[in-house]
């Protein structure tokens, strides 16, 4: 007796995570942008206040001294903000690399919340069983990046046989930083 196995047709994702993905990857090349336009400013500022350092050191017997130390103020403070941005600039990209590579592959995720400046996470999701869903804790709970892991709600939905919950926790705070 031959027994024959049918392959199942390859599901393909929904066209919401395909819209989801791709405007994701619009705000990433976004930011990416924004970030190297502003680095841009601050190097070209910083060559300006170099210029204008110099011509202040050539011109300082001259009356036109008070006039570059306030436009060389002016540019120090430019930059000044500019560095400020740049030192505080914070990005998601290694954190969807975390939710992607860590997330079960049964576990799908309805929401997500991100306090960027805590690092604390909360997700709700639905799988397909309680077994799903402690395998996806416990894959959480052995990544030495998530502290603070806790279960704060599930349910079992008998119209889906599906399995509601929500996961909060805190993660290493580099995974924000770019």
């Amino acid at each position: 007796m031959e027994v024959e196995i049918v392959p199942r047709p390859k599901s393909k994702p929904s066209k919401i995570i395909s819209i989801v993905l791709y405007v994701s990857l619009v705000f990433l090349i976004l930011a990416a942008g924004a970030y190297l336009q502003l680095k841009s400013v601050e190097k070209k500022r910083s060559q300006e206040l170099e210029s204008l350092k110099e011509t202040l050191v050539q011109k300082e017997t001259s009356g036109e001294l008070g006039q570059l130390q306030s436009r060389l103020t002016v540019y120090k403070e430019k930059i000044d903000k500019i560095s400020f941005l740049l030192d505080s600039y914070q990005i998601g990209t290694d954190f969807f690399k975390f939710l992607e590579k860590y997330t079960h592959p049964k576990v799908k995720l309805s929401d997500v919340s991100v306090a960027i400046l805590d690092s604390e996470v909360s997700l709700s999701g639905q799988t397909v069983s309680f077994t799903t869903l402690i395998q996806q804790l416990y894959i959480l709970e052995n990544n030495p990046q998530v502290q603070n892991l806790k279960l704060s709600n599930f349910a079992a939905t008998k119209e889906k046989k599906s399995v509601n919950f929500s996961i909060n926790f805190s993660l290493s705070p580099n995974l924000f930083k770019f």
